[in-house]
């Protein structure tokens, strides 16, 4: 039988959310480490950095044990599943062979509960019926209202599983912003070429959601609009009148 098998703990680098327009995103050199700094995310961020920047997963794991829950974001018991999903999605894509043993997989092999319920969530977004939502828009977007009240319209009933942007600033940004605070991961994807992006964000994504007027579409999305259309998927346009 082919067994998958995971821990945590494992060393297998991944980056998270982006830290702003133009800068690096958060290293994690493991899931185990999202997992300990993200119960300190918008309550102590000095503390979320010193974990991360842990190498020893020894360490970590003393350090961890040794802080008092009264430290621990008010709310973790709330996200903590949607928060380890979202580092299985972060970590997943940064690692292709471990995506591919997951899919191949007949049986899954976890030490923690919380992380197995996680992973099979993860498997099961792969079917086409889960929302993967590609959003574009021109780098100088900066109406953050108008997309946290669209995606609010939008997502009223199901949220996406996930969000592909190409990392520029502005809508991609603000989408971002978005998609931290209610922890859906952010992948932002990349290709040697805009063809080959435009190729790689329609296979990935089942809905697209575009930010641009009509007087400043780039190419890049025309093209991804086209390919959208092309295959049958939804694709959006919003912009304010």
């Amino acid at each position: 039988m082919n067994i998958f098998e995971y821990n945590p703990t494992t060393a297998l680098p991944f980056t998270g959310y982006s830290a702003g327009p133009g800068e690096r995103p958060d290293q994690y050199l493991s899931l185990f480490h999202w997992i300990q700094s993200e119960k300190f995310r918008g309550v102590d961020d000095h503390l979320r950095r010193y974990l991360i920047g842990i190498d020893d997963l020894e360490i970590l794991q003393l350090e961890a044990d040794g802080i008092n829950e009264r430290f621990v974001r008010p709310d973790w018991s709330e996200v903590e599943s949607r928060a380890i999903e979202c580092g299985i999605w972060f970590q997943m894509t940064a690692h292709q062979h471990l995506y591919t043993s997951l899919m191949a997989a007949e049986e899954l092999s976890c030490p923690d509960d919380v992380v197995t319920n996680a992973i099979l969530s993860f498997y099961n977004a792969q079917d086409e019926e889960y929302m993967r939502v590609a959003i574009v828009g021109p780098e100088d977007f900066s109406d953050r209202d108008l997309i946290y009240e669209s995606f609010s319209h939008i997502f009223s009933s199901v949220s996406p599983k996930v969000m592909y942007t190409i990392g520029q600033p502005g809508a991609a940004w603000v989408s971002e912003c978005w998609a931290l605070e209610h922890y859906v991961p952010a992948i932002r994807l990349d290709a040697a070429s805009d063809q080959d992006l435009v190729a790689l964000m329609s296979e990935q994504a089942t809905h697209l959601i575009d930010y641009s007027r009509n007087s400043n579409r780039s190419p890049l999305v025309e093209a991804m609009l086209e390919a959208f259309e092309q295959q049958g998927k939804p694709a959006r346009r919003i912009f304010r009148a």
